[in-house]
This record gives structure tokens, C-alpha cells and sequence, in this order.
């Protein structure tokens, strides 16, 4: 300011799109005060001069829309209240002006002082608001708003279903049950998910294979869950349906329920692809509960017969799901066609020789591996 009172309040910056204003608690500008003159180094006050202070209208405004949040001391707000005109004038910082190497002096006193400002006005719908931008701010919260673990598990299942559909595959195109979302999204505590847990830091790596425990390990690698054995079934199966070989990796997994276009041309096609995702996404589910079962729950590890009747239940629910879905006067339009039904299941249920016409109403029904 001029006059006597010069080094009494000075604007500084952190940078030039922060700017911030300290007034030592001593000064009071009032409605008696003579014209003013702030002194700053930051270009917040400059417009294309850089001699004005035309720029500080934008901040002000804005500071003001937004409850001055954040702005030290609200002093924008206590110039307001005058009735004398305020000016704002920029000065070099690091120049050795005496002013502006004092108003560095001060906020630096002031930000390590012991004792703190009480909150007598500040609300808690405020107080959130501002720890929440806080926090924002923050690299632990910027890295979560990259998601990157999803990206990637993204372009597996895009480069998987692109591969076998011949074609790009959109984003809009992938449709997947809860675990399969929670599976593209890296939404299972596995991995580094344990190592902010107390206690459980152990957990994030494989106490059988003595690596670190991924989705894609116990999916498709782990020793100590059971995913070999699910997968020898599921492969028989598939491979007593179509005589071919299924595949199996995590992108694929991921992106099991997308259908190559021509599969919707016909029935016979769109049966064999929509068992196909069912083959897939629900051995894939069962190898996650089984793992939940012996790692989370303490269980005793899986057998190999009991990892069939596991396998097999899961199946054959999956199957009279499917028998239920026929019923057009409970479902209506929603119900599924029988032809599609039937080329489904086909190839795949056992003792098919002694099966009525109309199986699919009965409950003696099985899906199975034939020997």
C-alpha cells in the first residue's frame, strides 16, 4: 500500500494460477481508509500490458461464486465492504523490492506457526467440500482416476473378442454378468488391493505358487484353487459339443460374452456362442468361489470329485435357468425361443437316447460329460 502503511499487506503467489492474498491479523481496511494500492508479483493482476490490474476481476468473481473457498483471509471480500477505491498494481518478484520480499516473509511465518485459526463461521457441508478438493488433489487419488488396471484389462478383452469376431468390437458392445464387470474393472481384493489392509498384506500373494496373486494367476494358473481341473471340464465339454478346442486366457474370459456378427444369422450359431459364454463366465465364477472358499473362508482345498459335483451343479442350474426361461406366459416377449434352447444344450445332456421330446419340463434332465 502507499504511504505509511506500504509493507503492511502485500498479494503473493505460489504460482500464477494460484494466487493468494495475506493480511496481517493487526490491519483492518474500513470504509475511512484512503485509496489503497496493492503491490503483487503474481501475473493473476496482469492483462496483455502486463501494467494493469484488469486481469483480477475474472478471480474475484470467481472466488466469490464459490464461497471463497480456499482464498486466505477472504480479503477480496473485506475490499468490497470499502467505500475508497482499491488499485492492484504488479511488481517483479525476486527484484529485491522490499515490500514483496516481506510478504514472502510473512506467509512463511504464517503457514509454520503453532497456534491455529478457529473455525467460529466455517459449516460442515464447507468444511467437506474443501477436505474433499483436498483430497482430490492428492497422487493416491489422481492414480485411482486413471484406472489404469482397467484400461488394460479393457484392451485384453477387446484384442480377445476382435480376434475372434474378425472385427473391432466398441466398448458398448461388451456385455458381461457382475463378476465379469467386477473382473474387467480390477474390483476383487486381490493383488496390491491387500497391502493397504492391516494384517492381510500376506494375502496379496499366492501361498501355493509363491507369486503374486492376480486375477489372470487364479484364473488360469494358480495350482491351489482348482482351475486346472474346472478347465479339463469345461474343455471336454465344449469339445464333446463342437469337436473343437476351447481356449482359455484372461482377455478371453473377460470378453466371453461377445458374439462374432455372423452368429446372429443363425440359430444353430448364436445357441453355440451364447453356451459358449455361459461355459466360460460360469467355470470362471466357480474358480473364484472355490478360491474365496480355501483362501478367504479357511476351507480345506477342493477335491477333485468334490470340484466335479461343484462343476457339474453349476451347470445343470445354468441348464434348468434356461428350461425356465421357455415359459411365454410367465415372461412374454422376454421368454427365450425353444429352437435356441435346444441348439444350446445340444450335444450335452446325458442318457439324451431315453429323453422325452419335451425334456425341458422335466427335472430329470442332466448336463454332463459322456464317458
Amino acid at each position: 500500500m502507499d504511504g505509511n502503511n506500504r509493507d503492511a499487506m502485500r498479494v503473493f503467489t505460489e504460482d500464477d494460477k494460484c494466487p493468494a492474498i495475506y493480511v496481517p491479523p493487526h490491519y483492518e481496511p474500513n470504509e475511512h481508509d484512503d485509496w489503497i494500492t496493492v503491490y503483487t508479483d503474481g501475473s493473476a493482476v496482469r492483462d496483455n500490458t502486463g501494467s494493469t490490474a484488469a486481469g483480477a476481476g475474472g478471480y474475484f468473481i470467481r472466488w466469490e461464486n464459490n464461497g471463497y473457498f480456499l482464498v486466505t483471509n477472504s480479503l477480496v471480500m473485506r475490499f468490497r465492504a470499502r467505500s475508497a477505491p482499491t488499485l492492484l498494481r504488479w511488481v517483479k518478484g525476486h527484484s529485491g523490492d522490499p515490500g514483496n520480499k516481506g510478504a514472502n516473509e510473512l506467509a512463511g511465518n504464517m503457514s509454520r506457526r503453532d497456534t491455529l485459526d478457529l473455525l467460529s463461521t466455517l459449516s460442515q457441508g464447507a468444511a467437506y467440500t474443501i477436505i474433499k478438493k483436498i483430497k482430490m488433489q492428492t497422487e493416491a487419488y489422481q492414480n485411482k482416476m486413471d484406472r489404469q488396471d482397467t484400461n488394460t484389462n479393457v484392451e485384453l478383452a477387446i484384442a480377445a473378442a476382435s480376434e475372434r469376431c474378425q472385427s473391432d468390437v466398441l466398448a458398448e458392445a461388451l456385455s458381461a454378468r457382475f463378476f465379469l464387470w467386477m473382473l474387467l474393472h480390477d474390483g476383487y481384493n486381490v493383488r496390491h488391493h491387500w497391502k493397504h489392509i492391516q494384517g492381510c498384506e500376506a494375502k496379496g500373494m499366492c501361498q501355493v505358487c509363491n507369486v503374486e496373486e492376480s486375477m489372470d494367476h487364479i484364473l488360469t494358473t494358480c495350482q491351489a484353487t482348482g482351475q486346472g481341473k474346472v478347465w479339463a471340464l469345461a474343455r471336454e465339454l465344449w469339445r464333446q459339443k463342437t469337436k473343437s478346442e476351447l481356449i482359455i486366457m484372461k482377455g478371453i474370459i473377460m470378453s466371453c460374452g461377445v458374439q462374432p456378427p455372423e452368429s446372429h444369422r443363425s440359430t444353430a450359431k448364436n445357441a453355440t456362442e451364447r453356451f459358449r459364454c455361459i461355459l466360460i463366465s460360469e467355470s470362471a465364477h466357480l474358480i473364484w468361489k472355490i478360491r474365496n472358499d480355501c483362501i478367504i473362508n479357511d476351507r480345506a482345498q477342493y477335491t477333485s470329485k468334490e470340484i466335479v459335483q461343484r462343476w457339474s451343479s453349476t451347470m445343470n442350474r445354468r441348464m434348468k435357468l434356461d428350461c425356465i426361461l421357455l415359459d411365454g406366459k410367465r415372461f412374454k416377449k422376454k421368454a427365450t425361443k425353444l429352437p435356441l434352447v435346444l441348439n444350446m444344450w445340444k450335444g450335452t445332456l446325458l442318457n439324451k437316447e431315453s429323453l422325452l421330446e419335451n425334456w425341458m419340463k422335466g427335472n430329470r434332465v442332466l448336463v454332463g460329460i459322456i464317458k
